[in-house]
This record gives structure tokens, sequence and C-alpha cells, in this order.
């Protein structure tokens, strides 16, 4: 007739009514952070040349600097700054861009959206150097995105795990 036997719980109805997060052991966290310091450190040395393409593509299509630089939130909560390619003109290049702003991301129909931007951007080949983030450990090679400060604290998630 369906149902679970008398005396046990459908495990799908006890994980609905709750989530449970099961911390990591030590060692769990220690195989974790070697794959990343390994996996980042020949991640970066296998994609060396083609950041130094992306990093010329961008120096010739729009100008200095090459990095974009953000101030981004670590899962403790700590701030830490996170490296991307430039895939868009700076603000004070387009000063009348007003096509569909918002506080926190440009849109698609953007002025500063540049057809190198598009393309680094379509294969994130402009999140490449995060990897120097993942190998500094302020990020994991597996794990959520760090988040702006500005966006965790609108939704109430700072200092959230």
């Amino acid at each position: 007739m369906g149902g679970t036997p008398a005396g046990r719980t459908s495990h799908t109805r006890a994980y609905d009514r709750r989530v449970i997060e099961r911390r990591r052991t030590r060692y769990e966290r220690y195989v974790k952070r070697a794959v990343d310091i390994v996996g980042s450190a020949v991640l970066l040395i296998l994609t060396t040349p083609v950041m130094l393409a992306i990093a010329a593509g961008v120096r010739v299509t729009m100008g200095p600097p090459v990095l974009f630089r953000q101030v981004r939130l670590t899962r403790g909560g700590r701030t830490f700054t996170m490296y991307k390619f430039r895939s868009m003109l700076l603000e004070s290049a387009v000063p009348d861009d007003v096509a569909g702003t918002s506080s926190f991301h440009a849109a698609e129909d953007s002025l500063r959206h540049t057809a190198f931007g598009r393309f680094i951007r379509r294969y994130a080949l402009d999140e490449l150097p995060q990897l120097w983030n993942v190998l500094k450990g302020e990020m994991s090679l597996v794990g959520p995105r760090p988040e702006l400060p500005e966006v965790a604290a609108a939704f109430g998630l700072v200092g959230h795990p």
C-alpha cells in the first residue's frame, strides 16, 4: 500500500523538514585544501599562455587596467579581493550608460560591454585569475561563489556559514 513500515520514518520526509549540514572532518578539510593547492597550481601553469593572451586582448581593446578587483566575502564573513579579467569598459569611459543598470550588475545591453569582453565571459575565461585566490586559500575550486558584501547585507547573509 505504499508508505513506510511501522516504526520507521521516510528519509525524504525527514530531509524535507530540515537540511542537515555535516561539518567536514579535519582530514577532509586538509584533503580539500591540498586538492585546491595542487589543482590551482597546475591550472595556473597550464593556462598561463591563455591568460597572457587574454591580458593582451583586454589591454588592446579596453586599455588599462587589465584586472578587475572586487571585494568579496569568505564563507566565514572575512573580506578579500577577488581578481578577474576586465570584460567591460570602465564606467568613466561611457558616462551616458543608463541601459538597465542596477546596483549590482550591468545589463546585457549595456554600452560598457565590448565584443572581446563578451567572448571571454561567454567561455568564463575572465575568471581564470581567480585561480590565484584559490591558491591563496581565499576561495576553493569547488564550493559556493563568494558573495558581494552589499548583497550579503541585503539578504542578511553576513556571518552566514
